[in-house]
This record gives C-alpha cells, structure tokens and sequence, in this order.
C-alpha cells in the first residue's frame, strides 16, 4: 500500500494522492487526477493485495469503495493473479493488475480519464454557446436590432413601390 503511494506521487507529481489509513473503511489509496487545465478529471481507487491466492469477493468489495468514494475507476493490485488471467483485464467494472503492471495500466487509465474530460468540457462550452446564442435570438434585444437594420430597408421598399406604381 505504502509502495503503491509513493510510486504514485512519483510518477504523478501533479495529481493529488490521498492515502485510506489503516482501519478505515475502503481500498488503500486514492488518485485524483488532475488534466492540464488543472481541474480533477476523475479518480482512480487502489486496493493491494499481497497474498497467495486470488479472491473473487476482493472485486466486489472494490467495486462498493469506489461506489464509496464517488471514485471514476477502481484498480485491484495483486501479486496473486486469477488463475484464468495473467495479464491486466477488466471484471466487472474492476481493473485486476499484477503489481509490475501497475503504472503502466494507471498511465492509460488516468490519460482516458483526461481525455473523457477533454471532451465532456469541450461538450459544455459548445452547449453553453448555443444556449447563448438560442437565448440571444429569441430575445428582445435582437429583435430591436433586426427591427433597426430592416425598418429603413422596408421603408426604402414601401417608397420604390410607390414611385414604380404611379408610373404605371
């Protein structure tokens, strides 16, 4: 657990790693994820496990700490691996990793995480522009402006009719 904290805070000096202590409910660690704006983008939960066999009900155990924490990604780090498994995959929501395996499938994980932030933000910005834009041309002050631009325009119109109709 200790171990998994300090490879953390090295390999992620600008995310902020938060430590479960001993005895309290929950997996051990904690990294909350910081993109380049600066803002968290999400959160990856850490549970390790030292021991000599797998347990399937780690993974479930896992998966309601981060329900728990309002975690984005749960990561179980075991140097036991499930016997039908040797490589890092995903069960149930839970992504199961051997501890040599650790870094590189947090690397991806928290890049997807910045990534899907990326685009929900972008996606929100876009929304808040058409909602800005929606609320501008439904709104008094554009139709004063439309008023304005096309009242000489009309006029100038209801003039030529005029003059092209006593000449016929």
């Amino acid at each position: 657990e200790i171990l998994i904290e300090k490879i953390l805070v090295r390999e992620f000096p600008g995310d902020n790693v938060e430590e479960i202590k001993r005895g309290q409910a929950g997996a051990d660690s904690i990294l909350k994820v910081r993109g380049p704006s600066g803002s968290i983008s999400g959160s990856i939960y850490f549970e390790a496990k030292r021991t000599n066999a797998f347990s399937k009900p780690w993974i479930e155990k896992l998966k309601k700490d981060v329900a728990a924490q309002n975690a984005s990604i749960g990561v179980l780090v075991t140097e036991t691996m499930p016997v039908d498994r040797k490589k890092p995959h995903l069960v149930d929501g839970v992504w199961i990793c051997h501890f040599s395996d650790f870094v590189t499938v947090t690397r991806i994980l928290r890049q997807g995480l910045v990534n899907i932030s990326k685009i929900t933000n972008a996606e929100m910005v876009r929304t808040d522009r058409a909602q800005i834009m929606f609320d501008y041309l439904i709104s008094k002050r554009f139709a004063d402006t439309m008023t304005a631009m096309l009242s000489p325009i009309f006029k100038m119109s209801d003039l030529l009719l005029e003059i092209f109709s006593e000449e016929i």
